[in-house]
């Protein structure tokens, strides 16, 4: 099986989603491997916690909630 050479080979996958949020930042991510002991029965378990740090970007906020709500009471006041 050959594998296309262009650029729209995995664009499917993304779902047309460049991974970014207006009104979060990502700051960078973490992971940590826990290996558990084996069980009595053998089982053996590995946890890997994968977290990704958010920072909210709170420009958009105040142009998208703050600013209408306050036309809005502007306005019912002056109705």
């Amino acid at each position: 099986m050959e594998v296309p050479d262009d650029d729209s080979e995995g664009r499917f996958s993304k779902l047309n989603w460049n991974g970014e949020v207006r009104e979060w930042e990502i700051l960078g991510f973490s992971y940590e491997i826990d290996e558990k002991p084996p069980t009595a029965a053998g089982s053996q378990v590995t946890i890997v916690p994968f977290r990704v740090h958010l920072g909210r970007k709170y420009h958009f906020y105040v142009w998208k909630t703050m600013v209408p709500n306050f036309m809005i009471a502007i306005f019912a006041f002056l109705t």
